[in-house]
């Protein structure tokens, strides 16, 4: 018989390790999905922990995962109830990973109560620091109507020397996209704007990025100044973001300039997309829309992403294009295949590589790696095979290039026929 929640959490919070681990499983298996479960978890969010050996989780981070996995109208009715106090409550009592947790969950509720209690516990001196402060501020609706509870109360942060100034101002500029911010913060902090914008660490360019978006939203010529310095910005996404900025507050040239943008596959996709929002679409070039170079723009985009290479690469060619009946989709579509190169510097070693599009856009890495030397049918059944592993397709078999190159129809290789 199914255990009542109840029972559930009192193994959960027992002193039997076997039982508690179990519990915590079954717990994450079963989520929340009644009224009653709701308040169960709720009501467990403020009972005392004892550290049992052999316990693998925190208690009361397993309740509020559950808390984030709720279903119905049921539960959504509780929450709205008594989910903010309890977990308000429940806070002073939770280990750091488990209150940047709970701000999250907050944040998603988007309450008065809620949205004032995480402000509050993030412009505080002793507030949270770290990048989770991020995630719980990205959990809040950018068209919340309690958007007057963030700011200006959080408004101090952007002073601050850690990470909780960017968050804050990441969460600024998705309310002013929005149109739900009555003043941008960075108004007030013109010269942190300039800081982020002076940095010279490319770890830091990202901020650098934020504050070129914030100033499209700061009135007055000093922020222009500064996005018109950015422009000649060492980092292609602030100069684009400068380029943007600049557009969306009506500067001259601008407009053209993402237009030129746009003309280079390096660039094409962030300028297309900025103009598209600025609801200037009808000025994307129509060569963007041509095959090849849409697909080499597609790939450069995905090499430069910062989880890949995190920039474009050096030199990139188009190696093979071809329309076939391609196994991980189950119909006939075309395929572009790209060899590209990498430079040697300071932190990373020279590099090569092959990369597809036209159906999960992606560069094989390690043992899978087509070889640049090789064959584009090679290359191919490396990426079919990989694609079928990756959607867990048993066609995919041991995942060895001879199994590719069969359900693509390709030759065998010369070393598998000599068998």
């Amino acid at each position: 018989m199914k255990k009542t929640m109840k029972a559930l959490l009192d193994e959960l919070f027992g002193t039997d390790a076997k039982k508690a681990n179990a519990a915590n499983d079954a717990l994450a298996k079963r989520g929340v999905t009644t009224a009653a479960d709701a308040n169960a978890v709720l009501d467990a969010l403020s009972r005392a922990v004892t550290p049992v050996e052999g316990v693998y989780f925190s208690a009361k981070g397993a309740l509020l995962a559950a808390l984030q996995a709720w279903e119905g109208d049921a539960v959504r009715a509780v929450l709205r109830e008594r989910g903010t106090q309890s977990l308000i409550n429940a806070y002073p009592t939770l280990d750091d990973d488990d209150k940047a947790f709970a701000l999250k969950i907050l944040g998603t509720f988007g309450t008065r109560e809620s949205l004032g209690f995480v402000a509050e516990t993030i412009k505080a001196k002793d507030g949270p620091k770290d990048y989770w402060v991020s995630v719980a501020l990205g959990a809040i609706d950018a068209k919340t109507r309690n958007a007057d509870v963030l700011f200006p109360a959080l408004t101090p942060a952007l002073g601050y020397k850690d990470f909780r100034a960017v968050a804050v101002l990441d969460l600024a500029n998705r309310l002013a996209l929005a149109d739900n911010l009555a003043i941008h913060p960075g108004a007030e902090h013109l010269e942190r704007l300039r800081g982020f914008l002076s940095a010279k660490k490319s770890s830091e360019y990202s901020h650098a990025v934020s504050a070129a978006l914030a100033l499209a939203f700061v009135p007055g010529k000093a922020a222009e100044k500064l996005l018109l310095g950015a422009e000649a910005h060492p980092d292609t996404n602030v100069r684009l973001e400068a380029m943007f900025a600049l557009a969306r507050r009506g500067h001259p040239g601008s407009d053209d300039k993402l237009v030129q943008a746009a003309l280079d596959p390096a660039t094409s996709e962030l300028a297309v997309a900025y103009l598209e929002e600025l609801g200037k679409g009808h000025l994307v070039p129509e060569q963007v829309a041509e095959p090849v170079f849409a697909a080499t723009a597609q790939m450069i985009s995905w090499l430069a992403h910062p989880m890949e290479f995190g920039r474009a690469p050096e030199a990139i060619e188009l190696w093979d294009r071809r329309t076939i009946h391609w196994p991980p989709t189950d119909d006939e579509r075309e395929l572009f295949l790209f060899r590209f190169s990498y430079p040697k510097t300071k932190t990373a070693a020279a590099s090569t590589g092959v990369g597809l599009v036209g159906s999960v856009t992606f560069s094989l890495a390690g043992d899978a790696r087509p070889d640049p030397r090789g064959t584009p049918e090679d290359a191919l059944a490396r990426h079919c095979v990989w694609e079928l592993e990756h959607n867990e397709d048993p066609r995919a078999g041991d995942g060895s290039l001879e199994v590719g190159r069969r359900l693509l129809g390709f030759k065998q290789t010369r070393k598998k026929r000599e068998r």
